[in-house]
C-alpha cells in the first residue's frame, strides 16, 4: 500500500487541472425546475489514475485533496469523505474509523451532499469513482424531499409524515432523537411518486425528534431526507381511583364483587394483602368508557382475617391506588339446641331456648318445627314458647343462627313426643 500522504499530495498534481476546470455552480441534485442536466460521462478508472490508488484514511478529507473550489449556490463542495460504510455488516460507522482502508468493497458517503446528517447517497465503491452518484451517465438515484411536516414544526396527536418517492420501490419511514441515532418504525411501498406514513406522536416523547425517510430503487439506490420536529403533546389528566364496594372494614365472605372507578385509565388490577405475606395480584380488567371497573373477590380462598384490598389504576396520565380494609369470616356460628331435651314428651306450652357464638358477632337465631320457621330471635336469650297440638305425635326441632357476615349454621336436631 502507497503511503497516504504521497498519494495525496500526487492526487493534487495529477488533478488539480482538470479540477479547477470543473464549473463552481454545477448542482449535485437535479431541481424540479431545472429543464436539463448535463452530467459527464463515466469512464472506467485507468491504471496509474490518481482515483486508483488505495488511500488510507484518517477519518475523512481525501476527496478534498482535489476538489478545493468554493461552494456552489447548492453548497455542493468542497467534497468531503464524512463517513464510512462496510460493504457488508452493520452499516455505517459513526464516527468513522480512522482504520478503514478506502478501497474497492468500501462504501463511502460523501458530506458535499450530507453534512446535513441524510445517509444513503451516494453509495459507491472508491475505485468505481465516489463521485460518480453524481456525475455518471446512469441519471441521478433516487431522490426525496419530506414534504410535511416542516423541519422545525411542533407535532401532536396522529399526523402524516409525507415524501416525494418517484421511481422508487421501497420506502422506510426512521425515527430518533437526532439523525445519527434513529430506529426503523415503518416500511412502505409508495404510490403516485409520494409515500405517507401515519404516526401516533403520543407515543413519542416530548422533546425534539427526527423523522428520516429513505427511498430505494429498483437496482439498490437510494436516498433519504429528514425533518426535525418539536413533540409537543398535552400532559395527559392524572389517573384516579376510588373503591366503591365493598366499603372500608366491611365483613366479606365467598364470592365478593369489588367495584371501582378509575378515572383516565384504560386498564385495573385488583391486589390482596393479607394479615402476612406479600401482595397478591390477583386480577387485571380493562376500564370501561365510562371509568369504572369490576372484579369478583373469591375470599374463600384466603384465611379469615384481615385483607386489603387494591385497585390499582393505570392510563396515559400515569398510575393511581385505592385500597379499603376489609375482613374475612367465611366460617359458618356454632349454634345449639338447649331446650327441650331430645325425646322429651309435651303436652302444653313448651319453651324452645338455644345457644349462638360466633367471633364476629350473630344476627339472629331461627327456630324451627319441622322444618317450618316458628320464631326469630336477633338478641340473646334465644327463646320462643311453643304450643303443640295436643296428640299430634312426634315433632322435629331445630335452632338456625346467621352471623353478622351472612355465614349459616344448622344445630343438631331435637325430637319431642306431643300427646
Amino acid at each position: 500500500m502507497r503511503n497516504s500522504s504521497i498519494g495525496f499530495a500526487l492526487a493534487a498534481v495529477l488533478l488539480a487541472a482538470a479540477c479547477a476546470q470543473q464549473p463552481s455552480t454545477t448542482r449535485a441534485h437535479a431541481a424540479a425546475s431545472d429543464a436539463a442536466v448535463t452530467i459527464a460521462p463515466a469512464a472506467a478508472v485507468p491504471p496509474g489514475d490518481v482515483h486508483a490508488v488505495d488511500r488510507a484514511t484518517t477519518a475523512s478529507d481525501y476527496c478534498v485533496q482535489c476538489h478545493t473550489f468554493a461552494d456552489d449556490l447548492n453548497s455542493n463542495h468542497p467534497v468531503r469523505v464524512s463517513l464510512a460504510i462496510a460493504a457488508t455488516g452493520p452499516g455505517y460507522l459513526f464516527p468513522p474509523d480512522p482504520a478503514i482502508v478506502l478501497r474497492e468493497g468500501v462504501w463511502v458517503e460523501c458530506s458535499s451532499c450530507h453534512d446535513d446528517g441524510s445517509a444513503g447517497f451516494p453509495r459507491r465503491t472508491v475505485l468505481a469513482d465516489t463521485c460518480a452518484g453524481c456525475h455518471d451517465d446512469g441519471g441521478f438515484p433516487p431522490y426525496t424531499t419530506i414534504t410535511s411536516p416542516v423541519d422545525r414544526a411542533a407535532v401532536s396527536g396522529t399526523i402524516q409524515v409525507v415524501a416525494s418517492a418517484s421511481g422508487v420501490v421501497r420506502a422506510e419511514l426512521w425515527g430518533g432523537p437526532s439523525p445519527y441515532d434513529t430506529a426503523l418504525l415503518q416500511t412502505a411501498v409508495p404510490a403516485g411518486g409520494t409515500v405517507t406514513y401515519t404516526v401516533d406522536t403520543t407515543a413519542l416523547a416530548d422533546g425534539p425528534f427526527t423523522f428520516l425517510v429513505r427511498v430505494y430503487d429498483a437496482s439498490g439506490g437510494n436516498d433519504s431526507s429528514y425533518v426535525r420536529v418539536q413533540v409537543s403533546n398535552p400532559a395527559a389528566p392524572p389517573v384516579t381511583v376510588q373503591i366503591g364496594s365493598p366499603a372500608p372494614n366491611a365483613l366479606v365472605r365467598g364470592i365478593v364483587p369489588v367495584l371501582a372507578t378509575a378515572a383516565n385509565a384504560t386498564q385495573a388490577e385488583l391486589w390482596y394483602l393479607g394479615d402476612v405475606g406479600d401482595g397478591i395480584r390477583l386480577a387485571t380488567a380493562p376500564v370501561a368508557p365510562d371509568g369504572t371497573v369490576a372484579f369478583s373477590f373469591d375470599s374463600r380462598a384466603f384465611p379469615d382475617g384481615s385483607a386489603l384490598l387494591t385497585v390499582v389504576g393505570t392510563g396515559p396520565g400515569g398510575t393511581s391506588q385505592h385500597g379499603v380494609a376489609t375482613r374475612i369470616d367465611n366460617t359458618p356460628p356454632a349454634v345449639a339446641l338447649t331446650a327441650p331435651a331430645d325425646g322429651t314428651v309435651v303436652r302444653f306450652e313448651t319453651t324452645l331456648a338455644a345457644t349462638a357464638e360466633d367471633a364476629n358477632g350473630i344476627s339472629s337465631v331461627a327456630f324451627h318445627v319441622d322444618g317450618v320457621l316458628l320464631a326469630t330471635r336477633t338478641a340473646a336469650p334465644y327463646e320462643v314458647v311453643w304450643t303443640p297440638a295436643r296428640r299430634s305425635g312426634l315433632h322435629t326441632l331445630t335452632a338456625v343462627a346467621t352471623d353478622v357476615a351472612g355465614n349459616v349454621a344448622t344445630s343438631a336436631a331435637v325430637s319431642v313426643q306431643a300427646k
